[in-house]
């Protein structure tokens, strides 16, 4: 199995500009993140369009003179997820009319892994972008989240709605479309787990919403 497999549009963080992801002038693309490999390195694109072709040109910036680790060397992964649509719960009140709080088992799930490693970044695409949180449990499912998040505008850094910005660390793109896409970077403060990482985002309050979301 590839060690990265994601849409390119996905992949390079749509058209935000960060430091590790992003778009330059025009339509080209780029990814700074390593990519460490010992013995070979293969990277290849699909065309999935049986009706046009298209003219692809890529520069590859190759180190061969760096030390290794002899044991547990850590190599990129990118894992790519959709869900359309996102599953809709009834939403139940209590008095006075406080909507109880959502089963976070009803969450989309962007991302679940196990294993050893360290979260280095997130790109996320919502139609539209409804508001809700993102929680990230670390090595277990314990209550409540290691990371509960503050609001997913804030959690993209975001200035409490939805935006296109380009920071270092974070990016984003409104379109009239609302197709929203959200890029969050942890290169300063990857965040690192030992027995597994599990990624969830509400779809709306109390995760009431349909929604088409990609991670």
């Amino acid at each position: 199995k590839p060690s990265v497999h994601a849409p390119v549009h996905d992949f390079f963080g749509s058209r935000t500009q960060t430091l590790a992801l992003g778009v330059e002038s025009g339509s080209v693309r780029y990814c700074y993140f390593p990519m460490p490999f010992r013995t070979s390195a293969r990277i290849e694109l699909e065309n999935e369009n049986l009706q046009r072709a298209y003219s692809i040109r890529g520069s590859f910036y190759l180190q061969t003179d760096v030390e290794l680790p002899l044991e547990d060397l850590r190599k990129f992964h990118a894992y790519w997820k959709r869900e359309n649509e996102t599953r809709a719960t009834p939403v139940t009140y209590a008095e006075p009319f406080a909507a109880i709080p959502c089963d976070p088992q009803q969450n989309y799930v962007g991302l679940e892994t196990w294993g050893t490693g360290h979260l280095v970044g997130l790109t996320v695409y919502r139609t539209p972008s409804p508001e809700s949180d993102t929680m990230i449990f670390v090595d277990g499912p314990t209550w409540p989240p290691a990371l509960p998040g503050c609001g997913n505008e804030g959690f993209f850094d975001m200035a409490g709605k939805i935006q296109t910005i380009d920071w270092p660390l974070a990016g984003g793109i409104q379109n009239f479309m609302r197709l929203n896409c959200a890029v969050r970077l942890f290169l300063s403060q990857p965040i690192a787990f030992e027995q597994g990482l599990s990624l969830t985002m509400e779809h709306g309050p109390s995760n009431l919403r349909h929604k088409d979301y990609s991670t």
